[in-house]
């Protein structure tokens, strides 16, 4: 079955797998702008009294039936991922965007300049090498999903705050937001397999790699313009590390004194972003140091160091 069958499919028969409540629904199909240009099929549900809704995004569910799942256990499925992305939603109708309501909730994101040139057109943000800083405010938390809004240029001037206080302010509340989360690689990789918690507290990542990212893998990767974090991860480090840019949640660390080729590193990072890294997610191809002495970070050039930027307090 094609995808466009498919998105008609569920159109017609997922208010079947949903309570009655929303029997009188109407369900809404739209394309939708995604981080990276990327447009995806959201779907979501219009009750007769209801101004905000969760969006479950179709393509994941297609590629589970083009893998061998049925279109009934779909539609299960969906039913299932929709009735939980409502209960997380705790906000009444109607979500207060005034900054004395959100001022606290901001917080920084990190996404790749190229791909998201349009989106950067309407957003306050700031640059960093290749990577642009951009900014968001939580509006439901809990511990499985993170609901937020994107804050755009007209909510800034709604506002009457400029740039550089938006910064302040989303930097000062990543700690309060978000539980950092720093791990080695193969703790990380021994979960992946079930290995049971207390075999994996003994592990000793002697390759020297870790994982930095928050608790819940939202956007993880913005601890790379949290000053206040890097310094932490080079103390751990013992000075210098290197950046693998995993995704738009989480950054790969590693110890730079364990580092024979950078240009393997590079190429490294390409083949997993090619194969592993959904498109949705894709942060960088290039790998970057951090310089504890300066405190900046810059793209690293086969074996020649950049620079470097210096990070924003």
């Amino acid at each position: 079955m094609k995808f466009t069958n498919y998105v008609e499919q569920i159109k017609l028969h997922v208010k079947e797998y949903l309570p009655r409540e929303f029997k009188d629904s109407e369900v809404l199909i739209q394309q939708m702008r995604k981080n990276n240009d990327m447009l995806l099929h959201g779907m979501s549900l219009k009750g007769p009294s209801e101004n905000i809704c969760p969006v479950i995004y179709l393509e994941d569910y297609y590629a589970l039936y083009q893998e061998g799942m049925s279109i009934e256990d779909t539609l299960r499925l969906i039913g299932k991922s929709y009735l939980s992305a409502q209960n997380s939603i705790r906000f009444q109708q109607g979500i207060d965007l005034s900054y004395d309501h959100m001022k606290d909730k901001l917080f920084l994101c990190v996404v790749n300049a190229e791909k998201n040139q349009e989106m950067l057109d309407s957003v306050p943000h700031q640059r960093i090498e290749d990577l642009a800083v951009i900014y968001r405010s939580m509006v439901y938390k809990s511990n499985e999903q993170v609901g937020s809004v994107l804050i755009n240029n007209g909510l800034l001037k709604e506002w009457g705050i400029d740039k550089e206080t938006l910064h302040e302010r989303a930097l000062k509340n990543m700690n309060r937001l978000f539980t950092l989360e720093f791990y080695s690689l193969e703790s990380k990789i021994l979960n992946l397999m079930g290995v049971p918690y207390p075999e994996i507290e003994k592990v000793q990542d002697e390759n020297g790699m870790f994982v930095l990212t928050n608790s819940q893998e939202y956007y993880g990767a913005s601890y790379l313009c949290c000053p206040d974090v890097l310094k932490l991860v080079s103390e751990e480090m013992d000075g210098d590390f290197l950046i693998l840019p995993s995704s738009v949640n989480e950054i790969i660390i590693l110890k730079e004194s364990l580092t024979a080729d950078i240009s393997e590193l590079q190429e490294l990072v390409k083949l997993v972003n090619q194969t592993t890294v959904e498109e949705t997610e894709y942060l960088s191809d290039n790998v970057y140091r951090y310089d504890s002495q300066n405190q900046t970070l810059s793209i690293v050039d086969g074996n020649d160091m950049q620079l470097g930027m210096e990070l924003q307090h």
